[in-house]
Formats: C-alpha cells, sequence, structure tokens
C-alpha cells in the first residue's frame, strides 16, 4: 500500500510540468523589486528619514490604509529591508519586526513577539504583560536599538481588543526620552481603513497626525506587468501565453487585486499541468475564475479558529437551503448549533459568536448589516459574497474535520 502512494507520487513529480519555481507566486514572497509602488517607496523614505540620524535620531508613525490585494504589506517589507540595509552601512543598529495581528491577536502575543525579536533569550511564557513591556524597554536601553515596527491586519486587533497597545507602544518613546538611550520605536500601522483612529485618545492621535499613505488600485495593465514578472521567475520560459496574462489581469482589475492576480495565473497552471498542457492558455484561466473567488480566500479560512469555521458552516448551509439573499443572525447561529452537535462539540455563547461574526465580516467571508424598513424589531442581517456555497461547504467540512478538537 505505501509502496503504491509512493509510486503515485514518483508519477506526479516525474510529469512534465509548465512551473519551474511555484514558490514565487507564493503571497510571502518578495520580488527583488516591487512594480508601481516608487511614489510611496519615496514618500515612506522621507517620512522616516530621522531615524537614520546618527546623534539625534527621530520618530515617525505611519498609517498605510488599501484594500486586498493592492501591496500593502509587499510595500512594508520592501522598506523595511531598506532601511535596515542603509541602517548597517552607517552602523546603525536599526530593527524591523513585522507583526501580523491575526495571528498575533492580542497585545500580551504582540509585546512578546517583539520581545523575541530583541533577544532569543526571551522565553516564550511567564511573563504579564506589563513584565514583557518592560523587558523590551530594557532591552531598547541595553542596545540602544532604533525599532521599526509594523502591525499588519491591525484592523483585526483594533476590533477584538481596542486601540491601547498604540499607546503603550508610542508610550515607550516618552519613557526613553528621560533616559540616556537613543532607542526609539517608530510605527507602522497596516489597515484597510482609518476608521480606528476615531477611537484613540487625542494625544495618541496626534502621533499619526496626517501620517496616512492611501495606496491605489492597480489597474490592468499594471497587473499584467506584475503578473509577468513573476511568470518569468515561476514558470518555464514561454510557458504562458500572453492572451492568458492579459485575461487574468482582467478579472482581477475589477478589484485591483494583485494577489487575486497571481492567485489566478498560479491555478491556471495547475490546470494545464493536469491537462499536458505545454503552455497555459486563457481557458486555463477561465478554470481558475470558476474554482476560485476573490473574496473567499483559502489562506483566510485556513487560519480561522474551529468554531469560526462551525458558524461559517452553519451560515453556508442556512444559504444553501435557502432562496433569500440574507439570513438573520438568530438562523445562522441556530444552524451553527446544530453543526456542533453534529460534531459533539460544545457550542460557544452568543456574545462570543457575535465577536465572530464581526471577525468573519472584517475577513469578507461574510456581509453583515441591520435590518431595515419593513422588518419586525431591529436585528443584523447575513450575506455571502458570490460564491458556490456547495463548494465552500465542501472545503468548511475538510478543514474541520482536520482541525483538532
Amino acid at each position: 500500500m505505501y509502496m503504491n502512494r509512493f509510486n503515485i507520487l514518483e508519477e506526479e513529480l516525474s510529469r512534465p510540468s509548465v512551473f519551474k519555481d511555484e514558490s514565487k507566486l507564493s503571497i510571502d514572497y518578495l520580488p527583488s523589486k516591487l512594480l508601481f509602488r516608487d511614489v510611496e517607496l519615496r514618500f515612506m523614505a522621507r517620512h522616516f528619514l530621522g531615524m537614520l540620524n546618527k546623534t539625534s535620531p527621530k520618530t515617525s508613525n505611519l498609517l498605510i490604509v488599501g484594500g486586498v490585494g493592492i501591496g500593502k504589506t509587499s510595500l512594508a517589507k520592501s522598506f523595511g529591508n531598506m532601511l535596515v540595509e542603509s541602517a548597517k552601512k552607517r552602523q546603525l543598529p536599526v530593527k524591523y519586526i513585522h507583526i501580523n495581528c491575526r495571528t498575533n491577536n492580542s497585545s500580551y502575543l504582540i509585546f512578546q513577539s517583539i520581545a523575541q525579536e530583541l533577544s532569543h533569550h526571551v522565553p516564550a511564557r511567564g511573563y504579564s504583560t506589563e513584565e514583557i513591556i518592560s523587558v523590551i524597554n530594557d532591552l531598547l536601553k541595553l542596545n540602544n536599538y532604533r525599532i521599526f515596527l509594523v502591525l499588519d491586519e491591525f484592523d483585526f486587533i483594533a476590533m477584538k481588543s481596542g486601540t491601547e497597545i498604540i499607546y503603550a507602544l508610542t508610550r515607550m518613546n516618552d519613557i526613553n526620552k528621560n533616559q540616556d538611550t537613543s532607542s526609539q520605536v517608530s510605527l507602522v500601522l497596516i489597515a484597510r481603513s482609518s476608521s480606528f483612529l476615531k477611537r484613540l485618545d487625542e494625544s495618541t492621535a496626534s502621533s499619526f497626525g496626517h501620517s496616512i499613505l492611501r495606496l491605489r488600485k492597480y489597474n490592468q495593465s499594471q497587473l499584467a506587468e506584475i503578473i509577468r514578472q513573476r511568470v518569468e521567475l515561476s514558470f518555464k520560459e514561454g510557458a504562458v501565453t500572453d492572451e492568458a496574462i492579459w485575461l487574468a489581469a482582467d478579472i482581477a482589475s475589477e478589484l485591483g487585486d494583485a494577489r487575486h492576480a497571481l492567485e489566478l495565473i498560479w491555478y491556471a497552471g495547475k490546470y494545464a499541468d493536469e491537462e499536458q498542457s505545454p503552455f497555459v492558455f486563457p481557458d486555463h484561466v477561465r478554470q481558475a475564475k470558476s474554482s476560485i473567488h476573490p473574496v473567499v480566500r483559502r489562506e483566510t479560512i485556513y487560519s480561522l479558529s474551529l468554531h469560526k469555521l462551525m458558524l461559517l458552516l452553519g451560515i453556508v448551509r442556512r444559504f444553501k437551503h435557502s432562496k433569500m439573499a440574507y439570513i438573520k443572525t438568530s438562523e445562522a447561529i441556530e444552524e451553527y448549533r446544530m453543526a456542533c452537535e453534529e460534531f459533539n462539540l460544545e457550542a460557544r455563547k452568543h456574545t462570543q459568536l457575535w465577536q465572530y461574526l464581526k471577525e468573519l465580516a472584517m475577513f469578507d467571508l461574510i456581509q453583515i448589516k441591520p435590518s431595515g424598513k419593513g422588518q419586525r424589531g431591529k436585528t443584523t442581517l447575513i450575506s455571502l459574497p458570490d460564491v458556490s456555497t456547495r463548494q465552500l461547504e465542501k472545503e468548511l467540512l475538510m478543514l474541520i474535520q482536520t482541525t483538532p478538537k
């Protein structure tokens, strides 16, 4: 039996493929040249220039705002790498720390990650939040570190835990000003919206001032160039036809989403390999379009905890058997509880489920809105993006069955 499995794998590995390096199509891959963001990189260079002042370094804060797949993370990473490179030439102790707030979804986890980036000797457990902040301040003072800190997907933690972490981080600079150290923290927040700024106190909000960089969507020709850049790195020479590139760019241009464009061309390559075609044609891109949706992304679904998956399954199942465009939260929760019974899980409380609904909406997996005229009482209505409920249900069931209970 094991030999058969091994032979199947070897057989697949020996098949011809249009790919030479699929990793270059990953959302985590950062190309050496970031296309169509020179203006934004120059803005960041001017904004954070004070960090490289040898004697009197200056802190700066920035908020990068924009939709999904328009290069917010890549922009921050590209600049962070440039900053570290320039600091090394000047023998300055600049540290670039990039933290995803969806993965590190509490203030404690964020401070813990910062501390461990500054020193590998910091244990993973055993400190309170106040103690870990004190450890960070000690490490800053000891090494005179100048920190370029990026908090990615900050919307997530702002909605879940509030914005107090911004105050705590900006407060570090006030503490260090009163000590004999040039250490400092310059902060970049990456978010889809700037609405959370309204919840900041006046002094903390003023630390951002008008420092908001709003990224515009990519147009079709820009997306085509981005695809070409990655195609050269990931596919065999001449394997992807120009028509396939333009079709993928055209489809993704509706949202200006480069991530969706690259996902389309990757799936198209997979379909080409399945047919043993030496070329990726427009029809392969059409097949890719039918199998994925620009909103419901696999990496987003795969990051969900078990009960968020269960709640989304309940919502999908209610829509699967309903002719309605919207369902009520009570209907979603009812389906969720039925699903929990099916998998022998203890259902979460209503308040926790409401928080889950808001998080699913923030990830664009669902849309929520208050009921309008013609509806009895006040309730929240839920809708799904234009995606196959059967396909999504199948994906969710597979994930739930493999997620530790």
